[in-house]
């Protein structure tokens, strides 16, 4: 009689970490604090446009835009000590979205002490300079990273919990994305449709037009 052997049971694979759950209060935290930094952005924006001599780096503009920015970092890096003390993994501390929101805080630090140098180095730009800065491209990628957090986040959550009170942050998230965008393509924008006004020669107006017409069709 032939025994049967059983097969050696396999090792179970360890179920990846869940990250930390973040509540509609943080998303809401995030975004009001996304609004700050946003406006810091916009000022620092129509200074750089419109106050083409400014000579130094700390100025009031910088302060509402880093300020604003020191306010997400310390929010997310609360929550990501409060994912240590729940036992979370050192990586999946941070709430659940908020991964390259925390990636973004680290290069808008970095873009940040980067800009400094630059400025110091090169001066203050202007107009379409500004926004083709390598230090002001790397600060707008990283902060599109960090106030898109409330919308990675209500994608990740259950359909039947999204509603106005989890999807608003999501909304107010993709609409300040939105508007930096067009902030900061709006001035080459105007530039480009200046320039190419200047070389389109003048318009006659319809009465003028209705003049020569009149003129013309006049017997000699």
């Amino acid at each position: 009689m032939q025994l049967l052997r059983s097969a050696p049971a396999r090792p179970r694979e360890a179920a990846p970490a869940a990250g930390a759950r973040a509540a509609p209060l943080f998303d809401w935290l995030i975004g009001l604090l996304s609004c700050w930094l946003t406006g810091g952005l916009f000022l620092d924006g129509w200074a750089h446009n419109h106050l083409g001599s400014m000579e130094t780096f700390f100025t009031p503009w910088h302060a509402v835009l880093y300020s604003g920015f020191a306010a997400i970092m310390t929010t997310l890096l609360v929550a990501w000590l409060r994912g240590l003390y729940d036992r979370h993994p050192l990586t999946a501390a941070v709430p659940e979205g908020y991964e390259l929101s925390a990636l973004g805080v680290l290069l808008f630090g970095l873009a940040g002490v980067l800009d400094l140098v630059w400025h110091l180095r090169f001066g203050i730009e202007a107009g379409t300079d500004a926004l083709l800065s390598p230090t002001h491209l790397l600060l707008a990628a990283s902060g599109i990273l960090i106030v898109t957090g409330p919308l990675r986040a209500a994608w990740r959550q259950p359909q039947a919990r999204l509603g106005w009170r989890t999807g608003a942050p999501a909304i107010a998230a993709a609409t300040l994305t939105l508007a930096g965008l067009l902030h900061a393509v709006r001035p080459p924008l105007r530039h480009h449709l200046r320039v190419h006004r200047q070389h389109q020669p003048p318009r006659a107006s319809p009465a003028s037009m209705w003049s020569a017409r009149m003129a013309a069709s006049r017997p000699d």
